[in-house]
């Protein structure tokens, strides 16, 4: 599989640039992290064209664990053991293994994070709830979506009634989100720079929101 994708190409180029030189990352239409990860790979074996995808593949395969641990946990065994075998096979995680993209690792901590929470709430464990925050907080710094989903996590705890894991989970996951914002309006004197970007170039630029005919919303619909 060839690294065709353009977001997946500008992504190796962003990461080879952190690799020679390391650093903290202030701002950007994109988050940081996954060039920190992609950087760190390449520091090791220094291949753009393999050592991304193999990086993908690793964290795709490293996903399925947590996944079955949470749906085991909340339903069944069987369940689990059919619902992995769908993720194993859905575009997000198989043909994202094969690129260079960030929904890869995105969705491994995101995993990682959810399942993390349902340990701590089912066993009252204030440890899981500051390992659920950490690993929102770095799937954060990859991907805006999970900074949604924190707030997501963080209501459905509350709703919950249980205040020191709100308090622990939330206090940790919210970091990273609170130090992009200032960096960017320092840097940019918009905190909301990479969102507002993100949209211009794909909605008003690149339209890809005009002319969707059926056929590309079925896509859609199977790709999400």
């Amino acid at each position: 599989a060839q690294t065709v994708h353009p977001d997946a190409v500008s992504r190796i180029y962003h990461s080879i640039n952190w690799m020679n030189d390391p650093h903290w990352i202030k701002s950007g239409i994109w988050c940081p992290f996954h060039f920190y990860l992609n950087g760190i790979a390449l520091s090791i074996w220094n291949n753009p064209i393999y050592t991304p995808k193999l990086l993908n593949i690793v964290f795709s395969c490293l996903t399925l664990i947590p996944f079955f641990q949470y749906v085991k946990r909340e339903f069944n065994e069987n369940g689990a053991l059919i619902a992995t075998i769908f993720l194993a096979i859905c575009p997000i995680l198989f043909r994202n293994s094969f690129q260079a993209l960030a929904g890869t690792s995105f969705l491994f901590f995101l995993v990682l994070s959810t399942n993390y929470l349902s340990k701590a709430l089912r066993d009252k464990n204030l440890s899981y709830s500051l390992l659920s925050g950490l690993t929102i907080g770095v799937a954060a710094g990859i991907r805006y979506e999970a900074w949604l989903l924190m707030m997501i996590y963080w209501l459905i705890i509350v709703l919950k009634k249980e205040w020191r894991h709100s308090f622990l989970f939330g206090s940790i996951a919210i970091i990273f989100p609170v130090i992009w914002l200032i960096t960017n309006w320092m840097e940019t004197g918009d905190p909301l720079f990479g969102i507002h970007a993100n949209y211009t170039w794909t909605l008003d630029i690149m339209g890809n929101n005009d002319s969707l005919d059926f056929e590309s919303h079925l896509r859609r619909i199977w790709f999400f």
